[in-house]
């Protein structure tokens, strides 16, 4: 039966067998209630883009990044971040990005850590405008 931890609700056997937890108690990942980031970063192969990727954090951009490259192939660079006093706005951001412009781009061996959310080069110039009108409709700058 469900057991609830905060506002999460989790299935017992997995609290017990798997030791899944509420977003808020886990000590990784994402905390929506907590402050976050979207951001959109080129994956590349010496100078070469090969993919983007896009994802959340409650970290520095610059952190995140650091932490995807150690676990890649590849290097990153981050192309437009946007900041949010509500980890839930950066994760509705998010889930909206990868409605738009898809996912699963790069396979896990190319890189461990976030792979599932990465998108063609071709997508660019596109996702940038869109970000930028995201912010323009957001912020109003």
């Amino acid at each position: 039966f469900p057991v609830t931890i905060g506002e999460f609700l989790a299935k017992w056997i997995k609290v017990i067998k798997e030791g899944t937890r509420c977003p808020s108690c886990v000590k990784t990942g994402f905390d929506p209630n907590k402050s976050g980031n979207f951001y959109l970063n080129g994956v590349y192969q010496g100078s070469e883009l090969v993919a983007l990727k896009y994802g959340i954090t409650n970290f520095s951009v610059n952190k995140r990044l650091k932490e995807i490259e150690t676990k890649s192939i590849y290097t990153l660079k981050n192309l437009d971040f946007i900041s949010f006093d509500s980890g839930r706005d950066a994760a509705d951001l998010e889930k909206l990005f990868a409605k738009t412009f898809g996912k699963r781009y790069l396979d896990k061996s190319e890189m461990l850590t976030g792979h599932t959310e990465t998108i063609s080069p071709s997508q660019k110039q596109i996702a940038l405008e869109w970000l930028q009108n995201f912010k323009l409709n957001l912020f109003g700058k």
